[in-house]
C-alpha cells in the first residue's frame, strides 16, 4: 500500500469520526434544550394536578400561578402563590407571594440528585398570622393539619 492510499483512508476515517462526534454533540444539545423546554412548560400543569392533595393536607386553599425550571440558568421561578386560611378564620389569605426565584446548584443536582438552593429572591410576599374567635392561631392550625398525616416515629425496641 502506498502513502497515497493510506492518506485517503486516514482522511476518510477522520471525516467520518468528525461527523459522528458532531452528531453526538448536536444530539446532546437538542436533549438539553428539549429537557429545559419541558421543565419550563410542563412544571406548572404538574403542580396544578398536585394542588388538591396539598389543599387536603393543609386544610386550606392553595393557588400557584406558574412555576418553571431553567437548567441552563440554574434557577427555578414560582409566581403568584397564595395559601388561604384554614376554616374558622375570617381573613382570606395566610400567605401570598408575587414571585420567588431560587438559584439551584447544578452539579449536586446532576451528580448526587440533591437539590441545593444557593440563593432565594422573594418579591412582594405577605404573611398574615391571626387568632380566630376560639383562640386558635392560623399558622399553628395549618401546621397541626400537616402533622396529622405525618408518620408516627417508632419507639426504640428494647432488647
Amino acid at each position: 500500500m502506498d502513502l497515497r492510499e493510506r492518506g485517503i483512508s486516514l482522511g476518510f476515517t477522520m471525516k467520518i469520526l468528525i461527523r459522528v462526534v458532531l452528531i453526538l454533540v448536536l444530539l446532546l444539545v437538542v436533549a438539553v434544550f428539549g429537557l429545559n423546554w419541558f421543565l419550563e412548560k410542563g412544571l406548572t400543569p404538574a403542580i396544578q394536578k398536585a394542588l388538591p392533595t396539598v389543599e387536603e393536607k393543609l386544610g386550606a386553599p392553595v393557588e400557584v400561578g406558574s412555576a418553571s425550571v431553567s437548567l441552563l440558568a440554574g434557577s427555578m421561578t414560582v409566581k403568584d402563590v397564595r395559601v388561604g386560611n384554614p376554616e374558622g378564620f375570617r381573613q382570606p389569605s395566610l400567605f401570598s407571594l408575587s414571585r420567588s426565584v431560587q438559584d439551584i446548584a447544578l452539579w449536586p443536582l446532576i451528580s448526587k440528585q440533591q437539590v441545593q438552593i444557593e440563593e432565594v429572591t422573594i418579591e412582594q410576599s405577605d404573611l398574615t398570622v391571626v387568632r380566630n374567635t376560639e383562640g386558635a392561631i392560623n399558622i399553628k392550625t395549618l401546621l397541626a393539619n400537616l402533622q396529622k398525616d405525618a408518620p408516627a416515629e417508632e419507639a426504640p425496641k428494647e432488647e
